[in-house]
């Protein structure tokens, strides 16, 4: 018998409605949401960043 039950899920940076909630209320911050989703909130940061100014400078960014 194979994984039964068992499922793999890639790190998403999106929160979810209710995850914007708690953030909104102090409850919880953004970085916390993430490290819980299993990203790195610094790394991101840094490709967001790397992303805005590829679209600023209207470079490719498909292999980020």
């Amino acid at each position: 018998m194979g994984d039964r039950g068992t499922t793999h899920q890639t790190p998403t940076a999106e929160t979810t409605e209710w995850d914007e909630i708690l953030i909104q209320k102090g409850i919880v911050d953004r970085d916390d949401v993430l490290r819980k989703k299993g990203v790195d909130p610094d790394e991101l940061r840094i490709k967001e960043a790397v992303v805005s100014r590829c679209v600023e400078w209207e470079v490719p960014t498909t292999n980020l």
